[in-house]
């Protein structure tokens, strides 16, 4: 039988059956459709959801606080649990086994901070807009009566959420290492108190002080000294001989063939607190700004207000470019590494690559992740039941 023959007969069949061939037709018709629907809308449900926490920043940004200890998996065969129960018990109480094991090697498992050079490796991960250390540093903002005690700290251009919370003027250019966000708290204390009064701060000269610790010798001396408990054999004897033979250069400063002015340079340079604490004294820095914007910490936003509530820590004080903040924030003499830092991701989609590779630099990384991939779940869940 043709190919020809075999379509004709089924045409004349469905044809005699018109009724019923109608009422299949529509049902094919309309369950396409609603395969369709149920596609589109949970697509739709989740780009509009996605959409709307990416509208905070607090919901596609990632935050990384080194200043605890690395965790690590425990080796294979060392957590045992040994009972009947649930999947989902049995993962909380692995972790909780897990989380005993990493507290009770705590002395053996080294601190880790970020450093320039990790903030370097994180700028170049794929969908990173920005990466901005928790670089505050104390300082008072000069007035006509008694200076306002306050913090200066990085600003990220990227924040649309900084934006939202302009009450005048604009953020900095990104490449204005001069302009500077003012909290309105700190507008308040200066005098800008009604709301008339803050667009009159915007464009205004602000002077800010700041204490820089200048390290000396005497400053290294002591350091080492602190330090002798933590070296081996070797480096110790090392290190007393240099240490004995500084101190005896000191002593003999008078007998070399200096003269008075080069004596006098070393002697300031070095310091004359040795074994003393706190030998080499801060000295006070000045520096100008322009006031670019006001900005309140506020949140109008519910989705940030929930994510502000779980991971984010209010920024308050001044806010300047953050080559200038960390410009600052490295002239104390302690400031080596940074507490934290808050990662700019281009979509809260990326989170889950972005916090994975994260977690392979050793970082401990912390984000709303969770919280999406559960919405996610549910969405993909209702879609297939219906």
């Amino acid at each position: 039988m043709q190919a020809a023959e075999v379509l004709r007969m089924a045409v004349h069949n469905l044809w005699l059956r018109r009724v019923r061939t109608l009422f299949n037709l529509t049902g094919i018709v309309t369950g396409c459709i609603v395969l369709l629907m149920t596609a589109a809308g949970t697509y739709g449900t989740r780009n509009a959801l996605h959409a709307l926490f990416d509208s905070s920043d607090f919901a596609r940004q990632v935050y990384i606080f080194p200043g605890g200890f690395a965790w690590e998996e425990p080796p294979e065969g060392e957590i045992i649990i040994d009972a009947e129960m649930s999947e989902t018990r049995r993962e909380r109480i692995r972790l909780a086994l897990a989380s005993q094991w990493n507290e009770a090697r705590r002395n053996d498992n080294p601190r880790y901070d970020i450093s320039a050079d990790d903030l370097d490796s994180i700028r170049k991960l794929p969908h990173v807009l920005a990466v901005v250390p928790e670089a505050t540093t104390p300082c008072s903002v000069k007035t006509d009566s008694d200076p306002i005690s306050t913090g200066i700290n990085a600003v990220s251009i990227h924040s649309s959420t900084l934006r939202q919370s302009l009450l005048a003027g604009a953020l900095p250019d990104a490449n204005d290492r001069e302009g500077v966000l003012v909290d309105e708290f700190l507008a308040w204390q200066m005098g800008y108190r009604n709301d008339t009064d803050l667009p009159r701060l915007v464009g205004q000269k602000i002077t800010i002080e700041y204490r820089v610790t200048k390290n000396r010798v005497a400053n290294i001396y002591n350091s080492l000294a602190e330090k002798w408990g933590q070296l081996g054999v070797d480096d110790l004897q090392q290190q007393v001989q240099f240490l004995q033979t500084f101190v005896q250069l000191m002593g003999d400063l008078d007998k070399t063939t200096l003269d008075e002015d080069q004596k006098s340079q070393l002697r300031s340079l070095i310091g004359n607190g040795i074994g003393e604490p706190g030998a080499a004294p801060d000295v006070l820095e000045t520096r100008e700004f322009t006031v670019c914007g006001i900005f309140h910490t506020g949140d109008t936003n519910p989705v940030a207000a929930l994510f502000r509530q779980w991971f984010h820590t209010v920024r308050s004080g001044l806010q300047v470019h953050p080559d200038v903040a960390l410009e600052i924030y490295e002239s104390q003499a302690d400031a080596k590494s940074f507490y934290n830092a808050t990662i700019f991701v281009e979509s809260s989609i990326f989170l889950r690559e972005v916090t994975s590779a994260l977690q392979e630099k050793q970082f401990n990384p912390q984000s709303s992740l969770a919280i999406l991939e559960h919405i996610d779940f549910q969405i993909e869940q209702s879609a297939w039941v219906i």
